[in-house]
Parts: structure tokens; C-alpha cells; sequence
């Protein structure tokens, strides 16, 4: 390897994946790589969906890129991608760059939309307030509330919490509520499978919850929740789920809705040397655990074609999760395991639980 040229690998996206795409490739095959990473913003944050007690969020981890770049020794551009050049192995950036490389991983996440017209949308963390204070503008009641998600495809996850921490909110404020999930699942969280399905819809039952399954929610309007062409259910407040749209990279094949499609190992179809791994692939399920395992195939594949002495898996998916809300928490895995508490761990999870230096968002 001495004689050898490094292989330049261009890391488009300073997100979860980006990041677990690059410490997966240096924990591979250390020294083998000249990383870049191809990023418009300053921090790496952390944002969990999740809210913790009623409607108090749970701070998000948030570090400087700089400083994982100095510490892991990679290189960082700031900037973003415009536009990629597969036939030339280079990648225009927004301020007018060409990147050139060996390898891209492109790990450019989505763009929400709102997905329910009417209805306050509901993005994260960082929406939580709202919701509460939409809740408190309510009034003493009675009052139906309805938490929607129009796709099964949607990590759907916080609305089940958000219900649950309504009820409990409700109570602690003498409020009347009715809470309603309306989702296009047909089970309770059934990206979980049946017998988590079972156990979620326990827990919302007996949290006081009505799940609304197959819900084809079209918009709010006049008081009204509009379900299908003919169908409609009064509502104080309606809280929705946004949608999901890939980046639609110039120069990458990607669908209709701008999400770009790969193969087992992460391969984008038609590209030579491009991969793609995160939220921007046509993955069933958006979600960051997932997101995570997908770079650390798409590393394999990559160092193994470098010649590293490295076995090559297939995209195989662990999706881990912990549902709040109710007695205790509730811990979900799908295929099941014997201890469903433990998560996969990934290269980042490693990495920021050994950096102390690394501060939730104020």
C-alpha cells in the first residue's frame, strides 16, 4: 500500500450517515482512504423525533463538523453539491467547485413538506412547543385532538409518543381530550411486525388513545378532519406528520419524488464509483438507525473494491427504537431479539458516546 495512491472518497453530507459512512471506512480500512467531506453547515446535530415528558424535548447532540474532521483527521469542505459529474469522477459544489474523486457517498438526507393542509405540522423536537401551545389554546375542553401521518412509510414513531404525552398533559391540566391517531398504517407501528404491533396498541389503549388504521387523511378544513373522499371527523386541533422528499442531485437517477435508488450494497444504479446511503435512498422507511447500518454496508463494499481485506454484507436491516410515553418505556425490534433493549451499534454511536465534548443544543 505504501507505493499507492490513497483512494479519494468524497462524503457528500454531514449527517448521520455521512459521518457513519467515514468513521466505518477509517475503522475498516485505516489508512487506506484521503476522505473529504462535502458539507454546507457548521454543526453535526443529532436530532431525535422524540419528545421526553409532555412536550419537553430531548436536547439533540450538536458538535462542531471542524472538529470531528480535526480529530478524525479528514478533510472538510463547507459547502454544498450542486450538481455530479459521474462521467468525469467530479462533483460541482454551489460556490462553483469541482471536487474530483474515486468514490462519492452521497448522504444528502430529505427536505420535509407538509403533508396535511390544515393541520399543524409537526417535524420534530423543535415543533414540540407549538403543539403544547396549540394544546393550551384549546381551552378547558372537551376537545378532540387527532395525530396524523398520511404515508405507513413515515417514521411514525413520535406521533404515538405525542398521543400518549397529550393524555398525560391533559390530565395534569384538567383538560377533557380526545386523542386520536389517524395513520396510513394498518397495525400500530407494524414496520415492527405483528407482536410489537400487539404490544403498541396495548400500551395506546390503555393510554387512552383511539387508533384511527388506514387512515387516507386528505386536509383540515372547517373543523373537520377530511378522511377519503366521503369521510370526515370533527377536530379541535389536527398535528401532522410532514412528507418526505429526497435531494434530486442533477446527474443522479432518482424517482419522481427525488429519492435515488441503490442496490443491496448501496450502489447507485447506472453510476460508476457513486454510492448513496441515508434518507435519500427509495428505502421503504426513513429513519436514521437504518440510515446508519446502510452506510456501514456501503463502506464494506467500498473498502472491499479498494482491496482491502474486507467481507462485503448486504443491506440487512435492524430497526431499533424505544416508544415514551405510558408506564415505562417501550423497546421495539424488528426481526426480534432475545434482548430487544440493545440497539446495533454503530461507528458514531461508538464515537460520540467516548466524546464528552460534545454538548446538547441550548
Amino acid at each position: 500500500m505504501s507505493a499507492k495512491r490513497p483512494t479519494k472518497i468524497l462524503v457528500a453530507g454531514g449527517g448521520v450517515a455521512g459521518l457513519e459512512a467515514v468513521l466505518a471506512l477509517q475503522s475498516l480500512a485505516p489508512d487506506w482512504f484521503d476522505i473529504e467531506m462535502l458539507a454546507p453547515e457548521r454543526h453535526f446535530v443529532r436530532r431525535p423525533l422524540a419528545v421526553g415528558a409532555p412536550f419537553q424535548p430531548i436536547r439533540p447532540i450538536r458538535a462542531e463538523l471542524s472538529g470531528i474532521a480535526h480529530d478524525r483527521g479528514f478533510d472538510l469542505r463547507r459547502d454544498a453539491l450542486e450538481r455530479v459529474d459521474a462521467a468525469a469522477h467530479a462533483a460541482v459544489t454551489q460556490g462553483g467547485d469541482r471536487v474530483s474523486y474515486d468514490v462519492l457517498v452521497l448522504a444528502l438526507g430529505t427536505r420535509p413538506v407538509a403533508a396535511v393542509a390544515g393541520a399543524l405540522s409537526f417535524r420534530g423536537w423543535q415543533d414540540a412547543a407549538a403543539v403544547e401551545a396549540a394544546l393550551m389554546g384549546l381551552g378547558s375542553g372537551p376537545a378532540r385532538v387527532a395525530y396524523v401521518a398520511r404515508s405507513a412509510a413515515t417514521w411514525t414513531l413520535p406521533l404515538y409518543e405525542l398521543a400518549l404525552q397529550t393524555v398525560a398533559w391533559a390530565e395534569g391540566h384538567d383538560v377533557v381530550a380526545d386523542v386520536l391517531l389517524a395513520t396510513a398504517e394498518l397495525e400500530p407501528l407494524e414496520a415492527f411486525g405483528p407482536r410489537a404491533s400487539r404490544r403498541v396498541a396495548d400500551r395506546i389503549r390503555a393510554g387512552g388513545v383511539c387508533f384511527l388504521p388506514g387512515a387516507d387523511v386528505d386536509r383540515v378544513q372547517d373543523g373537520c378532519l377530511r378522511i377519503g373522499p366521503e369521510g370526515s371527523i370533527r377536530v379541535d386541533l389536527a398535528v401532522a406528520l410532514p412528507s418526505l422528499l429526497g435531494p434530486a442531485v442533477p446527474g443522479v437517477p432518482h424517482d419522481l419524488e427525488g429519492f435515488t435508488a441503490v442496490d443491496e450494497r448501496g450502489r447507485v444504479q447506472d453510476l460508476e464509483d457513486v454510492y448513496a446511503v441515508g434518507d435519500m435512498t427509495s428505502r421503504p422507511l426513513e429513519q436514521g438507525g437504518l440510515a446508519a447500518q446502510q452506510a456501514d454496508v456501503a463502506a464494506s463494499a467500498i473498502a472491499a473494491s479498494a482491496g482491502a481485506p474486507v467481507a462485503v454484507r448486504p443491506y440487512r436491516p435492524v430497526l431499533s427504537a424505544t416508544l415514551l410515553g405510558g408506564r415505562a418505556p417501550l423497546y421495539l425490534r424488528n426481526p426480534p431479539a432475545k434482548d430487544e433493549m440493545v440497539a446495533p451499534e454503530t461507528h458514531l454511536d461508538r464515537y460520540l458516546a467516548t466524546h464528552g465534548k460534545l454538548q446538547p443544543v441550548l
